[in-house]
């Protein structure tokens, strides 16, 4: 292990293992960057690695190449990994130990205004989002997004949030097609002139929808399924009960139950 004045690099170049302390006895070794106030830390204290930004907050880490790279949404995060295959463009979060409990992903957010400071959530405001991005062979865009808002003013007794999920359709931006909010009701918004939800069994038998009233309760909850359409709506509602072809295709064949909201009554065809 030797120290070398590298000519043609201008600078003494480490042969061998650089080791700083020993076994249970360590030091600090810091790193410092080009911006004012930024540098690589190992704090012996604490065990930790910190990367610690300037004021300007440029500091980051890459995995798989040499600088960060934006992508949707015009995104330059400060933590990346970049790769060229499923393995290098992959993370990995394995848990090993032998209780009940899974490996975490935590998303968090705080209204305080620095780092470790409280701050309550108002109503509306996002928690979390994971972005699928795309390059379209041009540039990135984002293709769709699952999201988490807070469903109230959060306090010590309020913690309501729902769960956003948002699709794209051809150039359009990801738009909301389904939410599950904080009472549990699940919404539903189609990408176009109606709004479909389709139920295929895998195995090639029976779809179904069940709806159950309070199946652990012997109260005399009741099923529904409400149709509900704004007052100065003209269409019919109806409930089609269709056929499919020799070939397994959706055909036109069967029934339909319809209601009109001009005559009030009920059709059968």
């Amino acid at each position: 292990r030797y120290w070398l004045w590298d000519t043609s690099a201008d600078g003494v170049v480490q042969r061998g293992t650089l080791t700083v302390g020993v076994n249970d006895v360590g030091h600090d070794v810091k790193f410092f960057g080009a911006t004012s106030g930024s540098y690589l830390l190992w704090d012996e204290s604490e065990d930790d690695l910190l990367i610690v930004p300037g004021s300007a907050n440029t500091a980051g880490f890459v995995l798989g190449h040499t600088a960060r790279v934006a992508t949707a949404n015009g995104v330059n995060a400060a933590a990346q990994i970049q790769g060229i295959d499923g393995s290098g463009a992959a993370l990995q979060i394995v848990r090993w130990q032998n209780d009940a409990y899974g490996s975490e992903l935590h998303l968090s957010k705080s209204r305080g205004a620095t780092v470790t400071a409280d701050g309550a959530l108002s109503n509306n405001d996002g928690i979390g989002v994971i972005t699928f991005g795309a390059n379209d062979g041009d540039s990135w865009h984002p293709s769709a997004y699952i999201k988490v808002e807070a469903d109230a003013a959060h306090s010590a007794s309020e913690h309501a949030a729902r769960i956003i999920f948002n699709t794209a359709t051809g150039s359009t931006s990801p738009a909301e097609r389904m939410r599950i909010d904080s009472a549990g009701d699940i919404f539903h918004y189609g990408g176009g002139s109606s709004a479909t939800i389709q139920m295929h069994d895998a195995g090639g038998n029976n779809g179904s929808l069940k709806i159950i009233a309070n199946e652990n309760s012997n109260t005399a909850d009741e099923c529904r399924i409400d149709f509900n359409s704004p007052a100065a709506a003209t269409a019919n509602q109806e409930i089609a009960f269709n056929e499919g072809d020799a070939g397994g295709a959706s055909g036109n064949k069967g029934y339909r139950l319809r209601h009109s909201p001009h005559n009030g009554y009920f059709e059968m065809y």
